[in-house]
């Protein structure tokens, strides 16, 4: 295929994940033409690592998910720019066809791996969407021992055309939207276009034993993404074993992890399991890692360089077989700026990051949020509102949702509260709008006046389900006088209550005295209706 024939090949399809895997087809094939015979090119990788949003992986062919784009190629193509040549056994980097860069085994971090999966040569090329410098690389896997510690002219030769095809199609493979949702899967739902970008790179991690830090907001979902991660992982069969430590006493934390014996401190009547126990042959998720105190920073570092612990009070040590996921939603090198947290376990936990977008970066899934919510909540209630009217839906998205989706779900199931008290069909956009004035920070001191509305509401269709006609509307006019009576009250007499809202004018004369008998006459109007 021609460039220009990759380029239209990718300008027809209608999914990133598709155009990527295109992509790395040719620039397989492209490859495999220039080797010499025996030698084979096993795989691609396309890399999209922009500085903020989601990280973006393809591997073709399907090579399992295990297969993670290396880091030592990454590093040199971010650096220079250009495509780098590596020979895998020698840990040696160089530009293709040009100067090595270098050949210190300390800074080749993928050399295991790449050996594992039958690698013994990588060529990798930048991938610029945008801006001057890299933001991703396109890079071949290569099987051919003959040319291990030797010239490796048909490699080099192929770099220059392989750079210039990612450079054409590559870019504009990113244009192209996620697939979308997963209905099969329970812990992910809903995948707009940047949560199919966390997916897709999730799912190249799961595979692996390595740490796995989530970063992001508060409510994002990062204890699915988490469950995610072990249920697609080789420990699926093995506990899943979650500690959220912000809701365990500080004093407790340590102990948590690891475990207690009886006595170890005051209180301590008997002895206690810990999570890097419990998790034994499967995957430990630590919420809200920034949370453990410092000395038991320590400990967990020693967890896992070593995979041993010793739990408090006790002399013997443990050793674990456990995946370790931890989440923060705080700036982890802030901490370590400031020391709350050790500079070695920040090193240790950030092996494979993901950063969770907030849901105000994620417009394209709140109705679709919306909608299986609603659905979750009317199976469990047996019943109840089965739709979501489009204003509804519009009113949602436009809200900045700083609680993300813990706060989109608590407010979407207080609407479909609100539709299902009157009987309505579908969440229209006024029952959304009465349960967002309950949010903390919104117009919440609505919330006493929604409920005598609620009440008056709740009158007129209980008559109608007596057989009388509904209540008139007017008699929502009698508020002005409770008001009014409450204020009287409260401030010492009807004069007072009628200066306190601006309302001098009318105390001349005595002339308010008409217009309290007038609204009071209208309370007990509405008292009457009432019952």
């Amino acid at each position: 295929m021609t460039r220009e024939g990759l380029v239209a090949a990718v300008c027809r399809s209608t999914e990133r994940e598709d155009a990527g895997q295109i992509v790395l087809r040719e620039v397989i094939a492209e490859v495999q033409r220039h080797l010499p015979v025996g030698a084979r090119a096993l795989r691609g990788l396309f890399l999209h690592r922009p500085s903020r949003g989601p990280t973006f992986v393809v591997v073709e062919p399907g090579a399992g998910a295990s297969v993670l784009p290396s880091a030592t190629a990454w590093r040199w193509v971010s650096a220079v720019n250009a495509p780098i040549l590596m020979d895998v056994a020698l840990k040696r980097v160089s530009v293709a066809g040009g100067e090595q860069l270098s050949d210190a085994p300390d800074e080749f971090l993928s050399n295991a791996n790449l050996l594992g999966r039958g690698a013994t040569h990588v060529l990798a090329v930048p991938l610029t969407a945008r801006g001057a410098r890299p933001d991703g690389m396109v890079c071949v896997e290569v099987d051919c021992r003959e040319r291990i510690g030797t010239a490796f002219a048909e490699l080099d030769g192929t770099a220059p055309t392989i750079a210039l095809w990612v450079a054409a199609a590559a870019p504009l493979a990113l244009l192209l939207p996620m697939g979308g949702t997963s209905p099969e899967d329970p812990l992910l739902p809903v995948l707009g276009t940047a949560m199919t970008g966390v997916r897709s790179t999730l799912a190249v991690f799961a595979g692996l034993d390595e740490t796995l830090l989530l970063r992001g907001p508060t409510g994002t979902g990062k204890s699915h993404l988490a469950r995610w991660c072990h249920a697609h992982s080789r420990r699926a069969s093995g506990p899943f074993e979650a500690v959220h430590l912000h809701a365990v006493p500080s004093e407790l934390r340590e102990g948590e992890l690891f475990g207690w014996r009886r006595g170890a401190f005051t209180g301590a009547m008997r002895d206690h399991v810990g999570a890097a126990a419990r998790a034994e042959g499967g995957t430990l998720f630590i919420d809200e890692i920034d949370k453990l105190p410092l000395a038991a920073q320590g400990k967990l570092l020693r967890l896992l360089d070593e995979r041993r612990y010793t739990p408090l009070g006790d002399g013997r040590e443990r050793t674990a077989s456990v995946r370790f996921v931890v989440a923060t939603n705080v700036d982890l090198e802030e901490e370590v700026r400031e020391g709350r947290f050790l500079v070695d376990l920040y090193y240790r936990v950030n092996v494979l990051p993901i950063e969770v977008p907030a849901l105000a970066t994620r417009r394209d899934e709140i109705g679709r949020w919306a909608r299986y919510q609603i659905a979750d909540v009317r199976g469990r209630h047996d019943g109840g509102p089965a739709e979501l009217s489009d204003g509804a839906e519009a009113l949602l998205t436009q809200q900045s949702w700083p609680g993300n989706l813990r706060q989109l779900h608590s407010v979407v199931l207080r609407a479909w509260a609100f539709a299902r008290a009157v009987a309505a069909t579908a969440v229209q956009e006024d029952h959304v709008r009465r349960a967002l004035l309950l949010e903390p920070g919104s117009s919440s001191s609505l919330a006493p006046f929604l409920r005598a509305a609620d009440a008056l509401v709740d009158a007129s269709i209980r008559g109608v389900e007596a057989g009388r006609p509904p209540l008139p509307l007017e008699l929502a006019e009698a508020f002005t006088g409770l008001v009014l009576a409450s204020a009287a009250e409260r401030l010492g007499g009807e004069r007072e209550a009628f200066l306190h809202f601006g309302l001098e004018e009318r105390t001349k004369g005595g002339n308010h005295l008409k217009t309290w008998r007038r609204e009071q006459e209208r309370v007990a109007a509405l008292k009457r209706a009432l019952g």
